[in-house]
């Protein structure tokens, strides 16, 4: 059984994986793969501030989670989830969000390849809330072996909503 990953371990992760992936480009969405599965696995790094501020606004806390990427591109489809949660200043949080399947977008190069929602419990602030984030990603390199994007939310607390923004990177 796998130890948990610390939020230091996380961020050294994070940190790798988008050193392995500076320089690749962009994987066009018509040279996207039209067959097989890949799993991705990575990080996210989310900035938490009060709703209503800017990403400029410094941030009350910054969070980490595993993230994995499940690619069917046979079916054109992506999903996923993201869990093992750490705060900053917390440390580990209870909780895990299931990134809901989507169509992949093979067609238009103006949007992402895959916005989906990623939604469940997680506690923040002591409090264990549904909570529920926009993912948009795209896959880089030649064969698609990275993928990685946004993450962008607004969630309830007791002191009021809260704004959740960051990105995630994970390869094959």
């Amino acid at each position: 059984m796998n130890e948990r990953p610390t939020y230091v371990e996380q961020v050294a992760t994070y940190e790798s994986v988008a050193d392995e992936a500076t320089g690749l480009t962009a994987t066009a969405s018509s040279d996207l793969p039209t067959q097989g599965f890949a799993s991705y696995n990575g990080v996210a790094r989310m900035e938490i501030r009060p709703d209503g501020g800017n990403d400029a606004d410094p941030a009350l806390d910054i969070l980490t989670s595993d993230v994995l990427i499940k690619a069917d591109f046979a079916a054109s489809r992506v999903s996923g989830n993201m869990r093992n949660f750490n705060s900053a200043t917390d440390g580990a949080l209870d909780g895990a969000l299931t990134i809901a399947p989507v169509d992949l977008n093979r067609y238009d190069p103006a949007v992402p390849q895959y916005t989906a929602t990623a939604e469940g419990s997680l506690e923040l602030y002591g409090e264990t809330r549904s909570r529920s984030l926009v993912v948009k990603g795209g896959f880089g390199g030649p064969n698609a072996e990275v993928t990685g994007g946004s993450l962008r939310g607004v969630t309830p607390s007791t002191d009021g909503d809260l704004l959740v923004t960051g990105g995630f990177i994970a390869k094959q």
